[in-house]
């Protein structure tokens, strides 16, 4: 492009899409913080009665979700069968799941014991069987809650680069500019003597002054015609008198 413009279009557009970058990370991980909060703060909750079992409706949305028990150490839990049908049919394969995963929510704390994945939008018949007064939450896994501030992150830290990127680039285009521009003229001098000529000006005729200010001595209109050889018999006169 003229001008050496190249570059500098290149880094603006590259700070730009860093830029973008940047704000794509923070709602990706904004997103995935407040809609996973939300959804386990309004989590269905399931409370285990004297018959030790506990059945519930719930309305689900085409996801993967996880039966979290409620624990006293946050290690384990009493709730131990968790199975998930369709009210009119078989029901999503429901796997156990370790009680490594844990949380805290309401002021419980809760294991993870179980999680499927919903096929479809609708409601599902939920059945926690345990201990009398165990309560059961039927909400998102916290490790894919993680997992979506992780990718979040990696938008950023992309963003990141990228404005690095389209800033150095800037900062080498912009010396390189400087480094192409004309180099400047003479420094000024400020004004000439009378007669003497600006920068650049050439003298119009003889006797103009030198550019120290001293003009030379003008030649003598009536030059005296030189001397003649002297004559044997002429005494030798001193032009300006005898020696003192």
């Amino acid at each position: 492009m003229r001008g050496g413009r190249g570059p500098i279009i290149t880094g603006v557009a590259v700070l730009v899409l860093g830029l973008i970058g940047l704000g794509a990370a923070v709602w990706l991980v904004v997103d995935a913080a407040v809609d996973g909060g939300s959804k386990l703060a309004y989590a269905p909750r399931l409370v285990v009665g004297s018959s030790g079992a506990v059945t519930r409706a719930v309305t689900l949305d085409e996801a993967a979700y996880t039966v979290y028990g409620s624990s006293e150490d946050a290690v384990t839990t009493t709730v131990t069968d968790v199975s998930v049908s369709v009210p009119n049919g078989d029901g999503p394969v429901v796997r156990l799941v370790s009680g490594s995963r844990h949380l805290t929510t309401r002021s419980q704390d809760y294991v993870a014991v179980a999680s499927f994945h919903a096929p479809a939008k609708g409601q599902y018949l939920v059945t926690v069987k345990g201990d009398e007064g165990d309560e059961a939450l039927v909400g998102p896994d916290v490790v894919q809650i993680g997992l979506s501030m992780v990718k979040g992150a990696g938008v950023g830290v992309l963003g990141l680069v990228l404005v690095a990127v389209g800033i150095v680039v800037l900062v080498v285009a912009g010396s390189r500019r400087r480094r192409a521009r004309p180099a400047a003229g003479p420094a000024y001098q400020g004004q000439p003597y009378p007669g003497q000529p600006y920068p650049g000006q050439q003298p119009s005729h003889q006797g103009q002054p030198q550019p120290w200010g001293r003009p030379p001595p003008y030649p003598d209109p009536h030059p005296s015609a030189p001397p003649g050889p002297a004559s044997p018999d002429q005494p030798f006169t001193w032009p300006d008198g005898p020696p003192r």
